[in-house]
């Protein structure tokens, strides 16, 4: 409101100076051309007249208008600061209009019910006790992971005022932003999407990239689903360097893919490849901690459609944190509570996520670029059980464990159990000896001395571990 007032004043103060420019800016060609006139009247050059007097009138026509207008902005001053609490309120009115629904009217419902009744599209909380407290069997997963089709990435995320709430990642991706204070129901409403698309979608369908910035254990759990191929956070940067190295080596590796084969995008690739969607949380973070390494996740955002790679960057504050150019390719965005109306602006276009009733976490409001939906977010009644479900149905499927996109740094100490996770398959032979771990700056791997190439020598400086080698 006090902005709109300044704005206001500021443009009363400087119209009337803009005005005079704009006449003097058709005066003096009427005054030159006057002049032309009259020397060409003089000297009787009847055709150069003919061609200056409709240049006059021309200058003349466009004067009058601004004359007009002036005087009528001036006569309607009065009137528009008398009206000034009414447009106030009419576009504040017009803005809620365009909203569909309020969060604060719809009943949460947990994500296990809304995943089993989710072909039926009922909003009802009568369910029975046993199917309020019940988690979806394992065989509830291989089912859904049968019928489901690798042409989208849709999963319910609440509920709003026609029925559950879904995004599709492929049909209205193919990145997400979310945004919302401390607090709000960020890090549930990320669980619960990752929980509903590894509930829907096998790990033939999709993978998950875990990145979380803000030092808590949001994704250890969802770590351990079949469908994730990396987990990081942010008490160690080197690890997250990793992490956002190996995904550019993944983005190159499928941009072969579609090239070597000719295809249109990652769809069209034999044998099908899985979507990836990569999860952020804190993004804000990644940014002010690794901002050499943005351009990767710029890259990303940008040529992700057509490489089957989806981002889902998840914020305290919008505003100045994420790219330009990753913001116009991020067509799904979730705004939960935020701290003022700037912030719920710059993501919705709309103030309205700034009115969210503190007491109310996972209310928001959602803009798919067809229009704003209040929702209701759900959260999942026994999270631990669900992902063992998820686990059993990767078994029966005997899905294996899949290829991790990046490691850890190499450890400065080296235990078996660390060994036996990179080198479960590797032995000894006549050929080689397995005595460590080798790393490549994105993953680690078993380290092998050849022993038919000749002698070996083994060179190092005192305490370096040549004797510990040796030993090995």
């Amino acid at each position: 409101m006090e902005y709109e007032n300044n704005a206001n004043n500021t443009k009363s103060i400087s119209s009337k100076p803009m005005f005079w420019m704009q006449i003097m800016a058709n005066i003096v060609p009427i005054l030159a051309n006057i002049a032309l006139a009259i020397m060409a009247f003089l000297q009787k050059s009847w055709m150069m007249l003919a061609m200056i007097v409709p240049s006059i009138m021309m200058y003349i026509a466009c004067l009058i208008p601004q004359i007009v207008q002036y005087n009528s902005n001036k006569n309607n001053k009065s009137l528009v600061k008398n009206n000034t609490n009414q447009s106030v309120h009419f576009s504040k009115t017009t803005v809620d209009s365009h909203i569909k629904g309020v969060p604060e009217t719809l009943v949460p419902i947990n994500l296990e019910a809304m995943l089993i009744n989710n072909a039926n599209q009922i909003v009802s909380t009568n369910y029975s006790k046993n199917m309020q407290n019940r988690v979806p069997p394992w065989k509830n997963v291989v089912y859904a992971w049968l019928v489901s089709s690798k042409n989208s990435l849709e999963a319910p995320i609440g509920i709003n005022s026609s029925g559950y709430f879904c995004i599709d990642l492929v049909k209205n991706g193919p990145h997400a932003l979310v945004a919302g204070t401390t607090g709000s129901g960020k890090s549930v409403l990320l669980t619960s999407l990752c929980l509903a698309l590894a509930f829907r979608y096998s790990p033939k369908l999709l993978q998950f990239v875990f990145m979380d910035f803000k030092g808590g254990a949001t994704f250890d759990s969802l770590s351990t689903l079949p469908h994730s191929v990396g987990n990081v956070g942010d008490l160690n940067l080197k690890h997250a360097a990793r992490a956002l190295r190996g995904l550019e080596m993944e983005l190159d590796r499928r941009e072969r893919l579609v090239a070597n084969q000719g295809c249109h995008d990652i769809s069209q690739v034999k044998p099908s490849e899985p979507s990836m969607v990569i999860v952020i949380d804190e993004f804000h973070a990644l940014k002010n901690q690794l901002p050499d390494y943005m351009n990767r996740l710029i890259r990303i955002a940008s040529v992700g459609r057509s490489l089957g790679m989806h981002l889902i960057a998840c914020t305290q504050n919008p505003m100045g944190q994420v790219n330009a150019d990753m913001k116009a390719n991020m067509s799904i965005n979730i705004c939960l509570r935020v701290r003022d109306a700037m912030q719920s602006h710059e993501l919705l276009g709309s103030p309205a996520a700034a009115s969210i009733n503190p007491n109310n976490p996972g209310a928001a409001y959602c803009n798919t670029g067809d229009g704003i939906v209040a929702l209701q977010c759900s959260q999942s009644q026994n999270k631990n059980l669900l992902i063992k479900a998820i686990e059993l149905a990767g078994k029966f499927y005997c899905y294996k464990t899949p290829k991790q996109l990046f490691s850890a740094p190499l450890p400065r100490y080296l235990n078996n159990s660390t060994l036996n996770k990179y080198c479960k398959n590797t032995k000894d032979s006549e050929f080689g000896l397995l005595i460590g771990l080798k790393d490549d700056g994105i993953n680690l791997s078993e380290a092998i001395l050849p022993t038919n190439l000749g002698n070996i020598a083994i060179i190092g400086g005192s305490k370096r571990g040549k004797s510990n080698l040796i030993n090995v």
